[in-house]
């Protein structure tokens, strides 16, 4: 619980006008992120490992 007094209604409302200026000009501040550890090691292992009962279940799936 908090005991400050919420958002300032005028704060917010430059805020957003900044923001959607940004977006109109296309100046979003931010960039591409890479991608995640995950996707890069994506597939890269057997796992399940072979002859493991959820590689059954796995490829059963189509996954």
């Amino acid at each position: 619980m908090t005991k400050d007094d919420g958002l300032d209604p005028e704060r917010t409302a430059r805020a957003e006008e900044e923001v959607a200026n940004w977006r109109e000009a296309g100046e979003l501040p931010f960039t591409r992120t890479p991608e995640p550890p995950s996707k890069q090691i994506a597939d890269s292992l057997d796992w399940p490992p072979k002859g493991s009962s959820e590689q059954k279940v796995r490829f059963k799936k189509g996954t």
